[in-house]
């Protein structure tokens, strides 16, 4: 059964293992140092970034991460994102 639960900073070492890997660096260029997860990451982990980070688990074994954001958060992508989905300007009220 899949499951998901909140990346926190204790899985840091797991991922970095992961963005080590070849075949996730190949598509996932991002640097693996603790140093860099702790910037990327550590925010989110603590609740103080609008995105969500999930680690991926089958039948309780964790086998990857799952982001999650409203694009419309993180206004540096919105223009990016734009040719590709359309992406509102603000989140609905409604």
């Amino acid at each position: 059964m899949f499951t998901f639960r909140r990346l926190t900073r204790e899985d840091f070492g797991l991922f970095a293992q992961w963005l080590a890997e070849p075949h996730v660096h190949e598509w996932w260029d991002h640097e693996y140092t603790l140093e860099a997860l702790d910037r990327d990451f550590g925010p989110t982990a603590d609740g103080e970034e609008p995105a969500q980070d999930y680690i991926s688990l089958l039948d309780g074994s964790p086998i990857g991460v799952v982001q999650y954001c409203h694009f419309v958060d993180y206004s540096e992508y919105v223009e990016e994102m734009a040719d590709v989905y359309p992406v509102a300007r603000r989140r609905s009220t409604t």
